[in-house]
């Protein structure tokens, strides 16, 4: 499992709404605010692709459970 966390600059409503659409879409799931998990790392890495390139933060961490 992947997970993306991102940070958008204040006011960015309507873009958090595309974000949030196009993780809903491809199917990964809110565990926060804006931390989601997907199990496919291309499709979240695309995404964060998305959100840089609108002036946001974001990173692509690999989940791995210790206990």
């Amino acid at each position: 499992m992947y997970l993306i966390i991102f940070q958008l600059q204040s006011g960015s409503h309507s873009l958090k709404l595309k974000i949030n659409r196009k993780l809903k879409k491809v199917g990964a799931k809110l565990i926060q605010r804006s931390v989601w998990v997907h199990e496919s790392a291309q499709k979240l890495i695309e995404i964060a692709s998305f959100i840089r390139a609108r002036g946001g933060e974001a990173m692509v961490l690999e989940a791995n459970v210790v206990y």
